[in-house]
């Protein structure tokens, strides 16, 4: 699961800043990570948080950011990032997100990497509830998920340029539909296999 609690507290370019890259996963440009200000600790430079616990700080410390490059030009193409999943994924893909009021988006998996090849799937991101705790902010998330067959290399998320937070996203590979067996089973298997190739020796004989 990406769930970006070991982001810096300032706003931090994914391109640059990325703590998954060992893990195979990476993102295009537009995408940033991003810290409360509210956070257990090290409070960071974003308003929003996720719950609140006995002290009024946040229960999350960071999430990932939809914003424009400020190199970029604004253009449409420009409103959204990809992420790269370089082993890929096949089951279990879902997220939380946090959007404004005004926020409309859509997340779109692909069967290759930087959201090329066949799109598996797709779900719209809506707008979101005004924070009613701190106006301005975003504190209401709400959970999303894509059903698709196949297997994804890349997520490209697009929307309104700095209105989307997202968090707690889960990618999983299932082996392609064939779950990994369990011990005991992988040994009945191989005792069958054993089994089967002395009945064949036998038979040779």
């Amino acid at each position: 699961m990406l769930d970006f609690e070991s982001v810096p507290a300032a706003t931090t370019d994914m391109t640059l800043g990325n703590p998954y890259a060992a893990q195979g996963i990476s993102f295009s440009k537009n995408a940033w990570s991003m810290a409360s200000k509210i956070a257990q600790s090290n409070p960071g430079d974003g308003n929003f948080f996720r719950g609140l616990d006995a002290n009024n700080k946040s229960l999350t410390r960071g999430a990932l950011h939809l914003a424009l490059n400020p190199d970029a030009p604004p253009t449409q193409a420009d409103q959204a990032f990809v992420i790269n999943v370089a082993e890929g994924f096949d089951t279990d893909f879902s997220l939380l997100y946090a959007a404004s009021i005004s926020g409309k988006g859509q997340i779109s998996i692909f069967s290759n990497a930087d959201g090329l090849g066949d799109v598996l799937g797709s779900v719209d991101l809506i707008e979101g509830a005004q924070c009613v705790i701190r106006p301005g902010w975003l504190c209401n998330w709400t959970p999303a998920g894509v059903q698709f067959s196949g297997v994804a290399h890349s997520i490209r998320i697009s929307g309104n340029d700095g209105q989307f937070l997202f968090d707690d996203i889960r990618l999983q590979l299932n082996q392609g539909g064939n779950p990994v067996p369990e011990p005991g089973g992988m040994a009945l298997s191989l005792a069958a296999l054993g089994a089967l190739a002395w009945s064949r020796k036998r038979r040779v004989r």
